[in-house]
């Protein structure tokens, strides 16, 4: 059994339809915690019986969903940025956010910054490290150790896109 945070859930349930061999997974609302005050649900990241949510200027969002039908708030880590994509990697939890870039330097838009928190203990995380890049994170993901980040940013007609391999 899955859970919600904010609005639907896959449970893994399929009706059976007699005239098909395929079935569809039904949706069905499990639980739901309430919209954070300091910031949208943007991403969620499991680890054992704990979810990080990326709430955006509020930062990242611990909760114990060993109850899925009761999602229990067991706090914050604050002062990341705006905390907009989680992954969970070995025991560690990778937070890319972004800030404001400086236009004295000619470039509007945002610049992203990857965060590295441990997570061994879960309820609350320490900041092992973090890599700033050039333009704000739009996705990354694992293969094995490496890490491989998409990045740009699309501001007044300019675009800046490119790709990068972290070891």
């Amino acid at each position: 059994m899955l859970f919600s945070i904010g609005l639907r859930s896959i449970t893994g349930a399929a009706q059976a339809d007699h005239d098909s061999e395929l079935a569809s997974p039904v949706l069905k609302k499990v639980a739901s915690w309430p919209l954070h005050p300091r910031g949208p649900a943007l991403d969620v990241a499991l680890r054992d019986r704990y979810a990080y949510v990326a709430i955006g200027y509020g930062g990242v969002l611990i909760l114990d969903v060993s109850d899925p039908s009761m999602p229990q708030r067991l706090g914050n880590v604050d002062g990341v940025g705006y905390a907009s994509l989680l992954r969970v990697h070995n025991d560690r939890l990778y937070v890319a956010s972004r800030f404001h870039r400086d236009s004295r330097y000619g470039k509007e838009g945002y610049r992203g910054q990857l965060l590295v928190l441990d997570l061994r203990n879960p309820v609350h995380p320490a900041l092992m490290g973090s890599h700033t890049l050039g333009t704000e994170i739009q996705s990354f993901d694992f293969e094995g150790d490496r890490m491989l980040i998409g990045e740009g940013n699309h501001a007044w007609g300019h675009t800046e896109a490119s790709l990068r391999l972290l070891d």
